[in-house]
Parts: C-alpha cells; sequence; structure tokens
C-alpha cells in the first residue's frame, strides 16, 4: 500500500516537472533541495526498485536544461570553496549535479540520459566553482556500486586537477581526503590501475621534496595503506611508495615517522589486503625485502630528541612488526632484543615494552625470545655483542647469572659457531672444561 502511494507520488512529480513554469531563484532553492533529498536515500530495497523503474524523463529533461554547460573562464586565484562561499544561484547549480549523481545508483530508466549528459559536461578545473562542482560530484559517486564509466569520468578529472594545481594545498588537500574511497572504488577496473598509482605517487614525489607541509604530507603517506588494500595482486608496483615509507623513518618529523610505520604495519599485516588462503609465498619474500630495508641504525650526531624520537620509531616498528606479522615475527624479536642493548634502554624501559607486548597486544615476549634464543643467540654472538650487555629482562630470568646458566650450552655453541677463539674463556666463566662443552655442544 505505501509502495502505491509513493509511486502515486513520483508519477505526481513527473507530470508536474512537464508543465512547470519558470521559477525565481529562492523557488529554484526550494525545488533542487527537495529533489535532492528524494534521491540520496537510502531507501527500503522496494523503494530502490521503485525509483529505478520510474521514468524522470520530463524532470532530467528540466535539470538538464537548468543546468549552466557553458565553460567558466579560470579563477584568478583558485581556493577550495566551502558551501557557505556560493550566493543562490550557484547553490542550485550544485544541487542539480548532484540530483544527477546521486540517480546514478539506482541504475534507473534514464541512466544513459544522464550518463550522456555527465560525459558531455565540461567543468573547467581552473575555475574554483567548476571545482567545487566536481568533488562534489566525486564524493558522492565513490559512495556508490563501481561503474567503469563513472570510475573513468572521476580519475579524468582527478588527474587533470593533480597535473594543474599539483602545488595547491588546499587543492592536494581535498584530492587527498577523496582518495581512499576514490581507490576503492576504482580498484574493480584493472585497466585504471596505472592512473591510480599514478595519483599517489605523484603526491608522494611532491612531499619529498617538502612542497607540502607536514600535516598535508602525512595525509598523502597516509593514503598508501588504501592502495595495497585495493589492489593486493599489484604489491610489486607499489615497491617505490614503500622503499619512500622505509627512508622516511629517518626523517625529521616524528609524525611523519610514525606514518611511515603505520604504512608499513599495514602492508605488514596479511589480513590488511588478503584472506588467508590468497597470501602467496612471493607476497611473503616481498615483505621481508622491505623489512629488511629498514636499517635499525642511530646516528650519533643527532641530539638527544632526535635519536629518542627514531628509537621510539623503530620499537613501535619492530613490536608492531611481532604483532602484525608470523612471517616476520623472529627477524623482528631479534631486532628487539638487540636495539634494546645498542640503545641501552633501562630495565624499567624494557618491562614497559614487556607489558604492551602481553597486556595490548595478546604476545608473550619471554615465552617469544624462548622459542628463538638459539637464533638470537647466535646473532648476538656472531656481531660481537658482549654476553654481560644481552637484556635478560626480557625472559623469565632474575639476573644475568641465572640467564647464563640456564642458557650456558646454547650460548657455548653460538660461540663454538661464531668465535671459537673466545671458547676457552667462556668455560673458564661457566666452570666447564672444553671437553664438556664441546660434547654437550
Amino acid at each position: 500500500m505505501i509502495t502505491k502511494k509513493i509511486a502515486f507520488k513520483v508519477q505526481e512529480m513527473e507530470l508536474g516537472f512537464e508543465r512547470l513554469r519558470m521559477l525565481t531563484p529562492v523557488e529554484l532553492s526550494e525545488l533542487s533541495s527537495r529533489v535532492l533529498r528524494i534521491f540520496q536515500g537510502p531507501y527500503d530495497e522496494r523503494i530502490n526498485e521503485l525509483i529505478k523503474t520510474s521514468n524522470f524523463t520530463s524532470m532530467f529533461k528540466w535539470i538538464i536544461r537548468n543546468i549552466r554547460t557553458a565553460t567558466d573562464t579560470g579563477s584568478k586565484v583558485i581556493v577550495a570553496l566551502k558551501s557557505a562561499d556560493l550566493n543562490k544561484e550557484q547553490s542550485n547549480h550544485h544541487n542539480l549535479l548532484l540530483i544527477l549523481g546521486h540517480y546514478l545508483k539506482y541504475n534507473g530508466v534514464n541512466t544513459d540520459e544522464v550518463k550522456v549528459f555527465l560525459d558531455q559536461l565540461d567543468l573547467n578545473v581552473d575555475n574554483s566553482l567548476d571545482l567545487y562542482h566536481i568533488f562534489g560530484l566525486c564524493k558522492v559517486l565513490v559512495k556508490q556500486r563501481s561503474t567503469f564509466f563513472c570510475a573513468e569520468w572521476i580519475l579524468t578529472y582527478i588527474k587533470d586537477i593533480c597535473r594543474t594545481h599539483h602545488t595547491n594545498n588546499a587543492i592536494t588537500e581535498a584530492i587527498v581526503e577523496l582518495y581512499s574511497d576514490m581507490v576503492v572504488f576504482v580498484s574493480p577496473h584493472d585497466a585504471l590501475f596505472n592512473d591510480t598509482n599514478t595519483v599517489l605517487l605523484s603526491f608522494i614525489r611532491k612531499a619529498n621534496k617538502r612542497s607540502y607541509s607536514v600535516a598535508l604530507q602525512r595525509k598523502i603517506y597516509d593514503q598508501v595503506k588504501y592502495l595495497i588494500k585495493a589492489y593486493p595482486d599489484y604489491y610489486e608496483s607499489f615497491e617505490a611508495i614503500y622503499s619512500r615509507m622505509v627512508s622516511l623513518i629517518d626523517g625529521p618529523h616524528f609524525a611523519i615517522k610514525m606514518s611511515a610505520v603505520e604504512s608499513l604495519l599495514y602492508l605488514f599485516d596479511d589480513k590488511w589486503a588478503f584472506t588467508v588462503d590468497t597470501v602467496s609465498a612471493d607476497f611473503y619474500r616481498f615483505q621481508l625485502k622491505l623489512y629488511k630495508c629498514v636499517t635499525f641504525a642511530i646516528d650519533n650526531t643527532l641530539c638527544k630528541d632526535e635519536k629518542e624520537n627514531l628509537i621510539s620509531a623503530y620499537m613501535q616498528l619492530i613490536c608492531g612488526t611481532i604483532c602484525k606479522s608470523y612471517c616476520l615475527r623472529k627477524n623482528a624479536t631479534l631486532h628487539l632484543v638487540e636495539q634494546a642493548c645498542l640503545n641501552q634502554l633501562t630495565q624499567h624501559k624494557i618491562h614497559s615494552i614487556a607489558k604492551l607486548l602481553k597486556c595490548a597486544m595478546g604476545i608473550d615476549p619471554a615465552a617469544l625470545i624462548q622459542d628463538s634464543m638459539e637464533d638470537i643467540l647466535d646473532m648476538w654472538i656472531s656481531k660481537g655483542h658482549k654476553l654481560a650487555a644481552f637484556p635478560w629482562y626480557f625472559t623469565t630470568c632474575e639476573s644475568l647469572d641465572e640467564f647464563i646458566k640456564k642458557h650456558q650450552y646454547d650460548i657455548a655453541f653460538a660461540i663454538l659457531s661464531n668465535r671459537p677463539a673466545d671458547l676457552a674463556q667462556y668455560c673458564d666463566i661457566i666452570k666447564r672444561t672444553h671437553g664438556d662443552v664441546i660434547k654437550v655442544s
């Protein structure tokens, strides 16, 4: 019954547009706002089907007739307009364009007419008002079911805007804020992948030259995770982008370090972009390759605050990797132990890290280190680290002596494998004969 009433109202509306006379700007504003609300939705599926099957030919003829199609001249200064900046006529024009955008989600009787009009519409990217219309339509379209027509329409304008206004922070920010939705919307269409990738890569290159503010740079880098999620099978194409993320960890700004760490952790988290059954061995190798690109080196010329920021970034990357990636967990565990020594972390800081891993992330670092102890000791001895400097606080042992006693033969094997000349001195320390140690090892 309700559906029949709505169908009758739709027919009345269509007849009304057939007889519609010229309207004043105020009347047009009221009408365009009400029609826009009708097509915005969302509705019950039965109402959606009603809108889809209804013929709105008269309405769309009237709307298209009232949309100004003459190309505006370029603005002297390009600014990112807000709705409050528009006058009544401009607002009406914008509403009429949004009605067309919202209608496309219904794939209705008049869809082809709307597509033809949008395809022929020539909005000027050098005009601030037309840019406002473009971004408004894009925001509407990316929330719909993806179609090639809409994806190509969006990307065509976005590429043009990027080329023309890449030095304009406000316009760049508008594109970046749209990007996460846009990349998901465009992703079903493989033919558009290169354009999607190029848009982000071009902004990253500009950000590398510090053409933008720190806040805008971070917004740009934050989009990387959406690219890998939308195109997981194209991960090798993103190597240049992720290599840049690695280098940013050593950059001067802590906020950007954190953005780079976050981007890498999303890459190291298989569940972000893949289902369990679709992760390939090649992707694991790609993860490992990028992880190994991180130097974990501290420049002694840095001031105290810069060192602490870099150490913090490294430790967050290590702890995050331990929690996110089973494939990289052992490598990250080795770095956790080594960084604690190299950066002279206090017992209190080590306990804080262990508590974070155990309570907040559900990982028991003592058990994790115990499982990898042979590899950890092998790494430790091979790199020439002193046994007295081993961060035993990560283990369940109460002292360094207890740690050495508990793992005396694992230590002996690591010394024998990497520094055999030191084995006699070690035997004296643990009060064991050379022969006994060799026999057990």
